[in-house]
């Protein structure tokens, strides 16, 4: 696989170049410095032999960073070192080439084979002269602008020129994959076992709070099943007003990771034990109709009492996710992580469940019949169940049809769903099952 690195100081604007090129998961992008931190690879392209080309973003280069800052421009270096190709960002709307900007650029020329030097924000008037530029020895500069979305066919045309082939866009239509998302509270560990499960430092981890900004993604193969593993920046209380651009970003995009994803893993932090924070996780991934796997991490710091407190209030608590198994581990002293991937895959497997309309007819006849109907307030007869069948969906979806919409009772449809479960053997997949009004299609009358 060939590499192109985004390379440069702080706030030049990297991550809105690595956005426009990629088109993949969204990137935290603010004003201020140091905003990047975990790398970030998407396969944009292919060459004419089928290779890979992959586009890295990485931490910006600057001054005054706090531990997980050092470690996330470490990270940067040491992905400098392997690049095929370095794209060296500079900030063209600065007046003058920095003493930072003349540092990189001697660390560029050390470590990589081939680099294009490229002046963002230049979508109005360009300040960095060009016999400086020239001066840096990376030949003449490309002028873009992230923002406006200029100057990005001549980028792609001098990348093809430094590399000695046409590049061709990725397919990525009918690759379906499982997307697997962790998520949780700051510092519940969510690092360190995305780390282990990958098995290298993929994330960048340390006590500091907020460590994790963006999204990290990591394809994995287990068991001969390709998934996709992201990892998410800690979500805080939400009833605290967050006013920190970077954190605010943050937070939106790990909310988001919900949505494009199959499974969510839940990360709990034993030792602080269960709070509001991690019931409104739970809830956003109900909400979504996703698969859910709760784990209790740091399980090497309490005691058997603790657990079964934890255990206790989730399954009270959270009725919807009653019937789930709950892990508990500790993602630094224990190896329970083949085991998660195990039930994560089964989870996924009963996500795409599929039954016969005949099979699903016959579990409806007997289930009404051992529980019927009661009549809802203000209607003198009750709901009647005509046929249910499957429908297409994420998750096992069916179209349940009666004589009148109006007659449901919520409750009466929990007791469908949970029976619709312990019949087909649904353990840890959402059911969603959608009431409509109808006659029968399959009586006389509807068939003329």
């Amino acid at each position: 696989m060939y590499s192109i690195l985004l390379f440069g100081a702080t706030s030049v604007g990297k991550s809105r170049i690595y956005a426009r090129l990629s088109s993949s998961a969204p990137r935290v992008v603010s004003s201020c410095l140091n905003t990047t931190r975990d790398y970030e690879e998407f396969v944009v392209w292919k060459n004419p032999n089928g290779e890979d080309v992959a586009l890295v973003d990485a931490a910006g280069i600057g001054d005054g960073l706090s531990e997980a800052g050092c470690a996330a421009i470490d990270m940067s270096f040491a992905l400098l070192k392997k690049a095929d190709l370095v794209l060296f960002v500079l900030d063209g709307k600065n007046a003058e080439l920095t003493v930072l900007d003349y540092d990189n650029a001697s660390k560029v020329r050390k470590f990589a084979k081939k680099t294009l030097l490229v002046i963002n924000k230049c979508e109005s008037k360009i300040n960095l002269e060009a016999h400086k530029l020239l001066s840096l020895g990376f030949g003449e500069p490309i002028y873009i602008s992230a923002e406006h979305n200029i100057g990005f066919l001549s980028l792609k045309s001098k990348i093809e020129e430094r590399f000695g082939f046409e590049l061709e866009e990725r397919n990525t239509k009918n690759k379906k994959l499982l997307k697997f998302s962790i998520l949780g509270r700051p510092n519940a560990g969510k690092s360190t076992l995305f780390n282990k499960i990958v098995g290298f430092e993929r994330s960048i981890t340390s006590q500091e709070q907020g460590t994790t900004r963006d999204v990290v993604s990591y394809e994995i193969t287990y068991k001969d099943n390709k998934l996709i593993l992201l990892d998410t920046a800690g979500l805080r209380k939400t009833y605290k007003r967050v006013v920190d651009e970077v954190e605010n970003s943050s937070a939106n995009i790990a909310l988001a990771s919900i949505r494009i994803s199959n499974i969510c893993m839940i990360i709990i932090d034993g030792f602080e034990g269960i709070n509001q924070q991690d019931f409104y996780i739970i809830r956003k991934v109900i909400e979504a109709k996703k698969g859910i796997v709760i784990v209790v991490n740091k399980c090497d710091l309490i005691d058997a009492k603790a657990k079964e407190e934890i255990e206790w209030i989730i399954r009270n608590k959270v009725r919807e996710i009653s019937f789930l198994p709950i892990l508990f581990i500790s993602s630094k002293n224990e190896n329970k992580f083949d085991f998660l991937m195990g039930e994560a895959l089964r989870i996924f497997e009963e996500m795409n469940r599929k039954i016969g309309t005949s099979t699903l007819n016959k579990w409806l006849s007997s289930a009404t019949s051992k529980h019927k109907p009661a009549a809802v307030s203000n209607h003198k007869f009750p709901m009647k169940a005509k046929y249910i069948v499957q429908v297409d969906g994420d998750i096992p979806s069916f179209k349940l049809f009666v004589n009148n919409k109006n007659l449901v009772d919520k409750n009466y449809i929990k007791y469908l769903s949970n029976s619709l479960r312990e019949y087909f053997k649904i353990a840890s997949s959402p059911v969603d099952i959608i009431i409509l009004s109808s006659g029968n299609p399959y009586s006389d009358v509807n068939r003329k």
